[in-house]
C-alpha cells in the first residue's frame, strides 16, 4: 500500500521571530526566495521538525532553542501563543484526505497577571484536525499513524540520513524517492 503525503499549508504564529504567516502550497512544489536570515529555514525545516517531534531542525528541544518572538531589545515577548499548524494532503489507495496537526507553546502563570502573577514555566498543547488532544501521547499516536519512526527521523533530523543509515540503505531510499527502479547492474550500464 502506497501512501503519498504532501504539505497543503503551513501556518506559523509567533514562532521563532515570525509573527504570522500562512503558506498555501496547493500541494505543489513551493519555491521560497528571500535574503539570508529572513526565515526560510524557520518556515520549512524548524516548523516541520518542531510540529512533528518537539525539536528544531538542529535536534534541539523546545526548551533549548528560541521559539519565542523577541522584542527589539532581544528579550522574549510575553503573553503570546507560539504555534505551528500544518495541513497534510494524504493520498492512499486512490482516496484523498486532509489531516492537520498543531503544536502550541505558551507561558504558564499563577495568580493575577500584571499584579502578583508568578511565572511557572511553559506548557505545550496539541490539536489534531482542529480539535484539542488530551495528551502528548495522543498527539504522537496520530503522527505515528502517518509516519513510521524512521520516516519521522528522516523528516526531523537532518543528520539522521548520513549518520544513522548504512550507505546501501541510503541508496535504496534515494531510488525510492526518485521513483527509480534499477538494479545495480542496470545503473552501472547506463552512461
Amino acid at each position: 500500500m502506497t501512501k503519498d503525503v504532501r504539505i497543503k499549508s503551513i501556518e506559523l504564529t509567533n514562532f521563532m521571530g515570525v509573527r504570522h504567516v500562512i503558506l498555501e502550497t496547493e500541494v505543489k512544489s513551493a519555491d521560497v526566495y528571500s535574503e539570508n536570515g529572513s526565515g526560510k529555514t524557520t518556515l520549512f525545516a524548524h516548523s516541520l521538525s518542531w510540529l512533528l517531534s518537539g525539536k528544531d531542525a538542529n535536534n534541539k528541544s523546545d526548551t533549548h532553542f528560541d521559539i519565542k518572538t523577541l522584542n527589539k531589545d532581544n528579550t522574549p515577548m510575553h503573553d503570546l501563543e507560539h504555534s505551528v499548524k500544518i495541513v497534510f494532503l494524504i493520498t492512499e489507495e486512490g482516496k484523498q484526505r486532509t489531516e492537520s496537526f498543531k503544536r502550541i507553546y505558551r507561558e504558564k502563570w499563577e495568580g493575577v497577571r500584571g499584579i502578583d502573577a508568578e511565572f511557572k514555566g511553559h506548557e505545550t498543547s496539541y490539536e489534531y484536525n482542529d480539535a484539542p488532544l488530551n495528551t502528548k501521547r495522543d498527539y504522537n499516536e496520530k503522527i505515528g499513524k502517518m509516519f513510521s519512526e524512521s520516516q519521522l527521523s528522516l523528516l526531523t533530523n537532518p543528520n539522521f540520513f548520513v549518520s544513522k543509515i548504512p550507505w546501501k540503505d541510503r541508496s535504496k531510499i534515494l531510488m525510492e524517492i526518485a521513483k527509480v527502479n534499477f538494479t545495480d547492474e542496470e545503473l552501472l550500464a547506463e552512461k
